[in-house]
């Protein structure tokens, strides 16, 4: 996006890397940050960094910081993406902001007719927006880390690449499973799923690791990684020859998920039965799961991709309680199932009746 930019007329980029930003997680590594962009715009004299958010509170609201920024850099014009724009009005006095500066939008592509209807509705608030109809590579900070816990570093220049690597940024030491095997195991699952579910893929395995660490709930990681990872292994698999997938579930959205457990075990090598388990149940549910059955239920319809209505409220209940967060998705999974009409597979029939007997 900033060469872009460059090239069609700004003469300067700043980049201002987040501090405890206000409405997303962020890993707190904020000189590590700096530092890789330092060597990602190493000899640029049209690019520079801000790094005045390194000292400040929590309260980076962007109607806060705007007003800092140009003391420190002079005027400029915001960039922000697409779905930024569509969700300004969340923002903490969004209106204080488009009075601030002019809004210089990336569309991402897939939501345009959304950024434009936000682009309109600004427009007519006041504010100054132009959108920019470049659609950069679809790149997320989010999956180059989960990829560089899988020794794949990639999607970043060489020397920043060479930097994580040395220092070792992003690798879990709980994980035991081998680097050349995950990595062997991420680019075989990608090659078979196709880019957007292999990133839902990565971004499950990360959910369920992060839940299973903030739970505490002492889970095998190499397991939660395994059966993240290859839940969806099966997506565009359209018939698997095994006794062990029901006949009734052919042609189904859930068929996936059964023969995901056998293409897991026939293709990637998967022999832990808790593994094969948790991916053979991932969509419909069933009775008496385990917690590694639960996390990866959850952790499919909660990864950070997820923006159905009430997902923030999902999130909240499953960041205090496994089990309350699992029956809570579940049951509103079920309620979806319900008001959309049709049938509704029989198992998932059976773990909504098993659990709120178990409640009673």
């Amino acid at each position: 996006m900033a060469e872009y930019l460059l090239s069609h007329g700004y003469d300067r980029v700043v980049l201002a890397p987040s501090n405890n930003p206000a409405y997303k997680q962020c890993d707190n590594r904020f000189d590590t940050r700096c530092e890789m962009l330092k060597i990602a715009i190493r000899g640029r004299e049209d690019m520079q960094i801000c790094d005045l958010e390194r000292d400040r509170p929590d309260d980076n609201y962007s109607y806060i910081t705007i007003p800092l920024y140009k003391e420190r850099i002079g005027e400029f014009d915001f960039v922000i993406g697409g779905d930024s724009l569509i969700d300004l009005g969340k923002w903490k006095n969004p209106y204080q902001i488009i009075s601030q500066v002019k809004l210089v939008v990336f569309d991402r592509g897939d939501r345009q007719a959304e950024v434009d209807e936000a682009s309109k509705f600004w427009r007519e608030k006041g504010a100054d927006v132009v959108v920019e109809r470049f659609v950069p590579k679809d790149i997320s900070s989010t999956i180059v880390r989960l990829e560089s816990r899988l020794g794949l570093v990639r999607n970043v220049p060489i020397e920043v690449a060479e930097y994580i690597e040395k220092n070792k940024l992003y690798v879990d030491k709980s994980i035991r499973m081998e680097q050349k095997l995950t990595a062997k195991l991420a680019d075989k699952l990608k090659e078979l799923t196709g880019e957007r579910t292999y990133k839902h893929c990565l971004r499950v395995a990360y959910c369920a690791l992060k839940l299973n660490s903030d739970l505490k709930l002492g889970l095998d990681t190499d397991k939660i990684l395994a059966a993240g990872l290859l839940h969806d292994c099966a997506k565009r698999v359209r018939h698997v020859d095994d006794p062990s997938i029901p006949t009734d579930s052919e042609n189904t959205p859930v068929y996936h998920q059964f023969a995901g457990s056998v293409v897991a075990r026939k293709e990637f090598g998967i022999k832990d039965d808790e593994v094969l388990e948790a991916i053979k149940y991932h969509t419909t549910a069933k009775p008496n799961m385990t917690d590694l059955d639960k996390l990866i239920f959850c952790a499919d319809m909660l990864e950070e991709d997820r923006d159905f209505e009430g997902v923030d409220e999902l999130r909240d209940i499953i960041s205090h309680d496994l089990h309350q967060g699992f029956v809570a998705c579940m049951e509103h999974q079920y309620a979806y199932l319900v008001n959309r009409g049709g049938d509704i597979y029989p198992t998932t029939v059976l773990a909504v009746e098993y659990y709120r007997d178990q409640k009673r």
